[in-house]
């Protein structure tokens, strides 16, 4: 088939939150660095962006076999069976390189410029989130040796991509629309990229996507494409913005609109590193750095900003939920089967949390696992300013002295300013078992979400201190329809 014409569009990413796109290779400053290329700057590789189209494409269509044929003509597929029957995908998508200052991209060789830059300096030296496994007891995981950090993209960080479609003429209509529907991908609002979507990264907004439409059969056009550089510093003249709409989701949403109702703490894995050491603490809140387009021609990273991870959300709330469905199905600690124990209702054990937040392959059960179907995102509090220092010793039980040695402090959030966490569920609840009775689920997850409203479940570090209480409302977001579950008022 003669392929005559060529579909072309320039999409800018923008992190709504930070990504994670793993580069494969071990450092020793970190377990799980990002992709990088030759000059160590973060970027996110074509292969990924295509499985994530090619993913989200198909997740969209099960069930339409004529549209899934459609989608493998275009995408190509591999054919086990028959090699002479596999084909070769029509859509070609670019590495994703990073935006700075008056919009240069940096997808070739940094000058000596560019190397002494801060800008850059901050991209050479990125973020690193801890993380730690927490068991159904409440504490760190040390069997499993759940503990493990990886490097982050800052949320802000803006990067470019180009997108190529070859089409004919006689299907150029087809072609076109399918093509816009593949750029109304990257626009959704439920599309996430690179790993950890379950822990609040990966959440992306569309800046710009400009395009062209080329007939390779006229000499004027032709001549377009035959000088359009592969560079994606180089000047792109498309035919106009294109608006993308952001289309129906087939998420339930959820927002928690709360309040803190004393010190809070989501810490850090390092001491506070202020110059002066009576400042310092043994426990500091998390933190993190946001790059901000408030000049677009001259990109500037805020100061630090105390964050809420998701992570420890979803850790917290994915013991609340193992609670409330094991009590809706009557299932008690002292009344267990014989033969059962705790752990086989608990963590991915329990059927509602491996529904809702996934389940580690294990490849010696021939199991293969799956995604969660809670979607939640980090939360970086710019009014939380003020901090507390808390000075705390350890109690000796036999004597109700202090223990030796056992004397720490840290620093607790000191701030009563309201945030939103938001959450959105999938539906479909994709990987879930055909028998599953999905009402008790969501009703298990949405009273899980009531108790941090209600500041029955406390949040963060140092809950057995008082820390982390929370009162506020939830809502619930339908189909368009809005739905008060729970307020304090």
């Amino acid at each position: 088939m003669k392929y005559d014409y060529r579909y072309i569009a320039r999409i800018v990413l923008e992190a709504e939150t930070p990504l994670v796109v793993g580069g494969g290779n071990n450092e020793l400053s970190t377990d799980r660095p990002v992709a990088k290329d030759a000059n160590g700057l973060p970027y996110i590789p074509g292969t990924s962006l295509t499985g994530v189209l090619r993913h989200a494409l198909f997740t969209g269509k099960l069930g339409d076999e004529k549209a899934i044929q459609k989608l493998n003509d275009i995408l190509g597929y591999q054919d086990d069976e028959e090699q002479d029957k596999s084909l070769g995908s029509r859509i070609a998508i670019s590495s994703a390189h990073l935006i700075g200052k008056e919009g240069k991209v940096y997808d070739g060789l940094l000058s000596l410029t560019d190397v002494t830059d801060d800008f850059i300096d901050h991209f050479l030296h990125l973020p690193v989130r801890q993380h730690v496994r927490i068991t159904h007891r409440g504490v760190a995981d040390t069997k499993e040796k759940g503990k493990f950090d990886e490097e982050v993209l800052y949320k802000g960080t803006r990067l470019i991509l180009e997108i190529e479609m070859k089409g004919n003429k006689e299907s150029s209509s087809e072609d076109k629309f399918i093509f816009e529907e593949f750029l109304r991908v990257f626009a959704h609002p439920d599309f996430r990229i690179g790993s950890g979507s379950r822990k609040g990264f990966g959440r992306i907004k569309i800046k710009n996507i400009s395009q062209q439409h080329l007939d390779l059969s006229v000499p004027g056009q032709r001549n377009i494409y035959l000088e359009h550089s592969s560079c994606l510093d180089s000047p792109f003249n498309g035919d106009k913005l294109m608006q993308v709409e952001n289309g129906k989701t087939k998420y339930i949403r959820y927002t928690l609109d709360l309040k803190p109702e004393d010190f809070y703490l989501f810490s850090s894995a390092d001491k506070g590193n202020s110059a002066n050491k009576e400042d310092t603490a043994d426990m500091t809140p998390v933190t993190e750095k946001e790059l901000t387009w408030d000049n677009p021609d001259n990109p500037d990273f805020s100061e630090e900003l105390v964050l809420i991870p998701a992570s420890s959300v979803i850790g917290a709330l994915s013991h609340r939920v193992a609670y409330h469905y094991n009590k809706k199905k009557g299932i008690f600690a002292d009344m267990l089967p014989k033969g059962k124990t705790v752990q086989d209702y608990t963590g991915e054990n329990n059927e509602a949390v491996k529904v809702l937040f996934g389940e580690a392959s294990k490849f010696s059960d021939n199991n293969p696992g799956h995604i969660g179907n809670v979607l939640p995102s980090d939360v970086f509090l710019k009014e939380a300013k003020n901090q507390k220092k808390l000075e705390h010793v350890a109690i000796d039980r036999f004597t109700g002295g202090g223990i030796d040695g056992a004397l720490f402090n840290e620093n607790v959030i000191n701030d009563k300013s309201p945030f939103r966490l938001e959450f959105n569920l999938d539906n479909t609840f994709c990987g879930a078992p055909e028998n599953l009775v999905k009402d008790t689920i969501i009703e298990a997850f949405e009273t899980a979400l009531k108790d941090i409203c209600s500041g029955c479940l406390p949040l963060g570090g140092g809950t057995m201190r008082g820390h982390g209480v929370f009162n506020g409302s939830l809502k619930k977001i339908e189909d368009g329809k809005e739905k008060v579950l729970y307020s304090d008022q």
